[in-house]
């Protein structure tokens, strides 16, 4: 799939106020999206490359991408920062600057969502010395061969300033719509795997059956029910269908998965904290 799809789907949606259009947008989207592509789309329409409980992140900030946008574009940085301080988004910075560029690059290619997402998989990956003039090539290949409007979004992903309004619950409502499927069926497979590319993959080439029959995987976190606070005893238990409740202690509630000698450890918000906990790993390596 060619990069600009996603892109003209992104405008479309920043123009689009209404969560209920929004669903419809995404809807009608995914629904048209080859299966082999449709994970890393879906994740994409998040501003994410990957799920929100993976540990990966770009590390990525302003100051480089003013040098990528400057060696894209073939500005110099004085020009990029200059427009930057008058406009305070480096997204419209990239795709005014991009749309100024005199001349284009040799090689030049249509850029994909795979080699968008390989390309930005990759920075995340960069470590060591000379990283980040490594990383300032992998985006810069990226913002040499977009469109002024593919430079605008892909900025805006790197930096995790997408902000097109499309969040779990809009998510959930274009995966239901696309293949047709209750919400609450597709919401309920979002519990168990909290990864809705995977769960719209599996809704279209599997449908409602093959959602109900999405399975906990270790290494991955399971949504967890959070607890509401009660003045009584009584009115908790009036309030709530099927209700269970506990007295709270002070301390942090965790998700621990063990499989064999790996263990990951994610909080109630499912940020995952394994390196953070050194001694928990050791003690479930040893007694679990």
């Amino acid at each position: 799939m060619k990069y600009i799809e996603l892109a003209r789907v992104y405008e479309l949606l920043e123009k689009n106020a209404s969560k209920l259009k929004k669903a419809e947008i995404v809807g009608q989207f995914l629904k048209d999206c080859p299966s082999e592509i449709l994970e890393k789309v879906t994740l994409l329409l998040t501003g994410n490359l990957y799920p929100a409980w993976s540990q990966e992140e770009s590390g990525i900030a302003g100051q480089l991408m003013i040098r990528g946008i400057a060696k894209a574009s073939g500005e110099t940085q004085e020009k990029v920062i200059s427009y930057f301080t008058k406009s305070g988004d480096l997204g419209k910075v990239t795709e005014h600057f991009i749309s100024k560029r005199k001349q284009s690059s040799l090689g030049k290619r249509v850029l994909t969502v795979d080699k968008v997402v390989d390309n930005l998989r990759a920075v995340a990956k960069v470590g060591g010395i000379g990283s980040q003039d490594r990383k300032l090539d992998l985006i810069a290949e990226l913002l040499i061969s977009s469109t002024p409007l593919e430079a605008k979004y892909i900025v805006k992903t790197i930096l995790g300033e997408l902000r097109i309004g499309v969040a779990e619950g809009i998510l959930r409502d274009g995966i239901s719509k696309a293949y047709n499927i209750d919400k609450k069926i597709v919401e309920g497979a979002w519990f168990l795997n909290q990864d809705y590319g995977e769960v719209a993959r599996i809704a279209k080439d599997k449908g409602e059956t093959g959602l109900k029959n999405v399975k906990i995987k270790l290494g991955k976190p399971v949504a967890v029910l959070l607890a509401e606070k009660s003045p009584t005893l009584k009115e908790g238990v009036e309030k709530f269908d099927n209700s269970v409740a506990e007295m709270k202690f002070d301390g942090m509630r965790t998700q621990i998965h063990k499989d064999g000698e790996r263990v990951s450890i994610f909080t109630r918000r499912l940020d995952n904290v394994t390196n953070q906990f050194p001694e928990l790993v050791e003690r479930v390596r040893k007694n679990v």
